[in-house]
């Protein structure tokens, strides 16, 4: 059961095989870190980061997990931030809750609350649901759970934001930009 508490401005994402093609997909793996590491910046270079800290873990036959994943609950930690260094339009990763737990997803860009929405696991264990949103510009999601507040997350996606509200300059721009800084500087060398 999926609600959002705001306008409804985002559209949700649950299904069982994740977004497609062209985004970016953190399994977890993708560095060498032991069973109960405390994951923080780690994963900063695949463009996300984790506060407080969660714990890495590994060895889940849960659908949709695979290799490494992250948990809150050794210890627990409720809510968490998950912080992408750079603003998105789409999120989403498999999570696995005890049953009846609430997963409670708020999405900020910059201090501001864009969007929130709730969950409702209806399965417990061993059976990973794809969970997330799109078509809003965030840069940060807080998760929070309700009852035992175990929750577990792997293979997470993101879409990096592209517009006014991305952070970066499109291509087109810097090189004209480029170009007329060049002309700038053969005009001015030329007077006498």
């Amino acid at each position: 059961m999926f609600g959002f508490s705001n306008n409804a401005l985002a559209v949700m994402i649950t299904n069982n095989s994740g977004f497609g093609e062209g985004d970016t997909l953190v399994t977890f793996d993708e560095i060498a870190l032991v069973n109960g590491t405390i994951v923080t910046n780690q994963f900063q270079l695949y463009g996300v980061e984790f506060s407080p800290s969660l714990t890495i873990e590994s060895g889940r036959s849960t659908s949709g997990f695979s290799g490494k994943d992250l948990q809150n609950f050794s210890p627990s930690v409720n809510p968490f931030s998950i912080i992408f260094t750079q603003t998105v339009s789409a999120f989403g990763a498999y999570w696995e809750a005890d049953v009846l737990n609430v997963l409670i997803f708020d999405a900020f860009l910059g201090a501001t609350l864009v969007e929130s929405f709730n969950f409702t696991e209806p399965n417990c264990c061993n059976t990973g649901t794809f969970l997330g949103f799109s078509n809003i510009t965030f840069d940060s999601v807080q998760v929070s759970t309700s009852g035992t507040q175990a929750l577990i997350m792997d293979n997470l996606q993101y879409s990096p934001a592209l517009g006014p509200n991305s952070g970066s300059v499109p291509e087109p721009t810097s090189l004209v930009l480029l170009g007329l800084g060049l002309a700038s500087i053969g005009f001015f060398r030329k007077k006498p």
